[in-house]
């Protein structure tokens, strides 16, 4: 139905018109850097001129020659954004946005372009125009909302989340699109049920796509093959994930499954991974052995890649040790499914969620029976195509299942949240009993000071903070002397917002230091060169949390009530951390971290236990991880097959019991399952994985 106007009060955009000093000044540096990118473009790429000054041309903003400039400027953008060249394109969309100032769908354009180039304080004006000529603009104020908690402009934060609270209900009311991406909605101050339909929103449209595309191939097939009754008997689009399945995959569009029994004796399970990101990204830093480690004598992994190859030794590991590997970037969602299906798969593996790149239409086709999401989208799908979802107790304890997830939860016994340090980053071994000289010189290589009686640290990006936590931890640096708080350029316009903030809250001059972002190595390597680090609480570290425990830092972290906020108590816990580093509360938290920065005796033992861990704790043994992963798969079928649910889909929510640690040396490790190891029994293998790091 037809969403009626709603709009933020006039007070609450004129209050965003007017930003604060910081704002103005990375607004600047922002508007510097794409005069320099516009001279760049103008002489060196296109035609362009740099910066135009359309008036002094004889276009004044609006006139009938102006409206004809800004045509074949969209024009231009839309073939630059094509070409993929989108610093042009977004020069365009700036041009076109100036020559139409009161045209508010041209600001939110220029804005749109801007925010993907990460240009967030360029897009944040841009958004601000738009919503100043239409206030009426849902997108657009979402956007807005965003990219200010991605720069930590938290100005009016509370009145910006009540509106946008009050625009998600409306539009979910008239089943509208919400303006908000699920994956974005995980660090914004929403209640959990509401976070959970925005979940549902978006399964609900994956099902309204996959509905399109096939009655598309449908009316095609059949208009082909002159059948005209079929054309016109087009089922109409369904109200629910089941009732796709019901009313659209007939034969001959109904995937086959594979046969609902036990598998027999020396049968194979066979597992489908689905992801865009087998490439330089997170989940292929996790995952990269996962996929190798699996037993071959038991279990049959085909890895589907729905995007092409990046071309990187992180893609080219996977496709070089992974049993099955097939690109199918350049299908369509329904001939992805079929093929999964046609390959006879018990088990089919969602990597992406609402992730970018996600083809979440694949599994509305159910090219398998039972289908699982994991790793990619941390926070439940809300849609009855997918059944499981793989966690741990303490990631979704039982009590929280109704209130955040629509799937069944298939938990695992240790942290659902493999990694791959052990096979990759074995080169980086800190000391256990570490002495201030060892560290001095590389602090002071990376811009951190050498004199510091502490090193806190938070390597999230700026978007996981919220104003509450940053007050917690001026305070622990206003309590722990000569303390310092070590943070990243993630991204760079947040930096002079988060200094203001911290000299208004009382934290000791030259207490923040910002460094810029480093390559996955090094990252990993220099983490170790902090003495405690402090977890975001809304959105925790997942994979930068890993990093960090393999260096030997402890965590302080506080578990709230969704997914993406208690991953980091379950790295702890994995690692025998949970009470010296899991908070229960934001006081709990801050006397955590003030007891580690100002008791070095404890702060040093527990360091020791945390490097320690890394053999004798579950958390970064990933074969140990892989064989866990495979009962729970094997678990899951067996459930599907027995009949032991209630459910007619054959699921039902259960866990995995943890298997004894065996206790393994890290020379012994180190002899078999080491990255070099692993690498060469694949080069004999007559494969080529080679990963240069």
């Amino acid at each position: 139905s037809q969403l009626p106007p709603l709009a933020p009060p006039v007070a609450l955009l004129r209050a965003l018109e007017t930003p604060s000093a910081a704002a103005r000044m990375a607004a600047a540096e922002a508007a510097a850097a794409a005069a320099s990118a516009s001279t760049m473009i103008a002489t060196a790429e296109s035609p362009i001129a740099p910066m135009l000054s359309f008036q002094a041309m004889g276009f004044e903003p609006g006139s009938p020659s102006s409206m004809r400039l800004a045509t074949t400027y969209t024009n231009l953008a839309g073939v630059f954004k094509a070409l993929g060249r989108a610093v042009e394109s977004a020069v365009c969309y700036s041009h076109v946005a100036n020559l139409r100032p009161n045209c508010p769908e041209t600001q939110k354009d220029a804005a749109s372009a801007q925010k993907d180039l990460g240009r967030l304080d360029e897009a944040i004006v841009f958004y601000r125009r738009a919503l100043g000529v239409k206030p009426d603009m849902p997108d657009a104020y979402a956007n807005l909302v965003h990219s200010l908690m991605c720069v930590c402009e938290w100005g009016h934060r509370t009145e910006l989340f009540v509106w946008l609270d009050a625009l998600l209900r409306a539009q979910m009311r008239h089943g509208q699109m919400p303006s908000v991406q699920p994956f974005h909605a995980m660090a914004y101050p929403l209640d959990s049920e509401l976070v959970k339909d925005l979940s549902k929103a978006y399964g609900r449209h994956c099902l309204l796509q996959a509905h399109v595309a096939l009655v598309t191939l449908a009316t095609t097939s059949a208009a082909a093959a002159g059948n005209s009754a079929v054309m016109a008997a087009t089922p109409p689009a369904p109200q629910a994930s089941a009732g796709l399945y019901d009313t659209m995959l007939l034969s001959p569009y109904r995937l086959p499954h594979a046969p609902r029994r036990p598998l027999r004796s020396g049968e194979k399970l066979k597992v489908a991974y689905v992801s865009s990101d087998f490439a330089n990204h997170p989940l292929s830093h996790l995952m990269g052995s996962v996929f190798q480690l699996h037993d071959r004598s038991e279990v049959e992994v085909t890895a589907y890649a729905i995007s092409a190859s990046d071309g990187t030794a992180w893609r080219r590991r996977i496709e070089g040790t992974v049993e099955n590997f097939v690109d199918v970037s350049s299908l369509s969602p329904y001939a992805v499914a079929r093929k999964i299906s046609d390959s006879g798969a018990h088990i089919c593996v969602n990597l992406n969620g609402y992730t970018k790149g996600g083809k979440n239409e694949i599994f509305v086709y159910r090219p398998c029976a039972v289908q699982m999401s994991y790793m990619g989208f941390p926070a439940t799908m809300g849609a009855d195509f997918i059944d499981y979802l793989v966690s741990d107790a303490i990631v979704s304890p039982w009590e929280l299942h109704g209130q955040c997830y629509t799937e069944s939860l298939a938990l695992m016994p240790h942290c659902y949240f493999c990694n791959d340090h052990r096979q990759v980053h074995m080169d980086i071994s800190p000391p256990l009993y570490p002495k201030d000289v060892d560290l001095a010189e590389p602090r002071a290589r990376i811009g951190l000071p050498t004199n510091a009686s502490v090193i806190y640290a938070c390597s999230n990006q700026l978007y996981k903070y919220d104003p509450d936590t940053f007050a917690c931890w001026t305070r622990i640096l206003r309590r722990v002397p000569g303390s310092v708080l070590w943070l990243l350029r993630f991204p760079p316009n947040g930096e002079a917002r988060i200094l203001r903030y911290a000299a208004e809250l009382g934290a000791p001059p030259n207490s923040i230091i910002f460094t810029d972002v480093a390559g996955k190595t090094e990252h990993v390597n220099r983490s170790q060169y902090a003495d405690v680090f402090l977890d975001t609480p809304m959105v925790n570290a997942h994979t930068t949390g890993c990093d960090v425990l393999w260096s030997g830092v402890p965590i302080v972290t506080l578990p709230m009530r969704r997914m993406a906020s208690r991953v980091c108590a379950s790295l702890c816990a994995s690692m025998g951390l949970y009470e010296a580093c899991v908070a229960h509360d934001l006081a709990d938290y801050e006397e955590k971290a003030v007891r580690l920065g100002l008791d070095r005796t404890y702060r040093a033992a527990l360091r020791r236990e945390i490097l320690m861990g890394r053999w004798t704790q579950p958390l970064f043994d990933t074969r140990r991880w892989v064989r866990d992963f495979e009962r729970l798969m094997y678990k899951a079928w067996e459930i599907y097959t027995t009949g032991d649910t209630d459910d007619e889909r054959g699921i039902k929510s259960f866990a995995i019991p943890p298997m004894p640690i065996p206790d393994v040396t890290e020379d012994e490790y180190r002899a078999k399952w080491s990255c070099d190891a692993l690498l060469q029994a694949a080069v004999q293998a007559g494969k080529q994985p080679l990963l240069n790091q």
